[in-house]
């Protein structure tokens, strides 16, 4: 099965296999409790404290709890189709108001919108992970840190990987309008590649704007070539459930 890849699976069928579970007829019921615990300590030794680490990630909560999903996937759709820009002017008021530069500024109004690839596809990733194998580690009692190492990490790695490489796209877009904004007569430039873009089109200096262009293209190939690549190809072969 394509969940067997898991190491929390590997964990629990070799501590079956290994004997843990066997027990001879005349067995004490305080050796078979032993022996069944023994299963859940190999298998533990890999969870974050399950309720309360998968609501630190709010896709993987909403991705284990159906009637959560039904409720609030409708509401982050509707809030992922509104255009990022059109936050940019609140939070250029918010930057000049608390003397926040755009070199850090910038780095939210990115995240503004490529923040919803990376949350979908981790909704997705947390539902793909057979209900079996959550019950399993339920049962177990798995709690802590371990959860995420060996089960929730694994089972939604190949979806982050994915959502990282759409949002990846998305932001290297949008730094040509964040790291440049403006209101009024103010106006606020960060020191980056979308600033040099937005300012050469501004001034319709055609050969620095394709300069910056095949720069930024330079960028994108080398990221998907040096990270997302290899990151693709481990999630593919090793953490991809089918």
């Amino acid at each position: 099965m394509a969940f067997q890849r898991l190491p929390l699976f590997h964990r629990c069928r070799n501590s079956i296999r290994n004997g843990s579970l066997h027990y001879g007829k005349h067995s004490s019921k305080r050796d078979r409790l032993r022996r069944i615990a023994r299963i859940g300590d190999h298998c533990a030794c890999g969870l974050p404290s399950g309720v309360k680490y998968v609501d630190l990630d709010p896709g993987v909560a909403i991705g284990f709890a159906p009637k959560l999903a039904r409720f609030s996937q409708p509401i982050v759709q509707v809030f992922a189709s509104f255009p990022a820009n059109f936050l940019f002017p609140l939070a250029t008021m918010a930057f000049l108001k608390f003397h926040i530069s755009l070199n850090w500024g910038s780095i939210l109004l990115m995240a503004l919108g490529a923040q919803w690839y990376i949350l979908f596809n981790i909704i997705g990733g947390a539902q793909s992970i057979p209900n079996d194998l959550r019950e399993m580690s339920r049962n177990l009692g798995l709690r802590g840190v371990r959860a995420w190492k060996k089960l929730i990490g694994p089972g939604v790695f190949a979806s982050w990987v994915t959502g990282a490489i759409t949002a990846s796209g998305g932001a290297w877009n949008a730094s040509i309008v964040s790291e440049l904004v403006s209101w009024g007569n103010i106006k606020l430039s960060a020191r980056g590649l979308g600033a040099y873009i937005a300012d050469a089109t501004e001034k319709g200096d055609w050969p620095r704007i394709v300069l910056g262009v095949g720069i930024m293209s330079l960028f994108v190939v080398a990221f998907n070539r040096l990270i997302w690549r290899p990151l693709y190809r481990l999630a593919e072969n090793k953490y991809r459930i089918a």
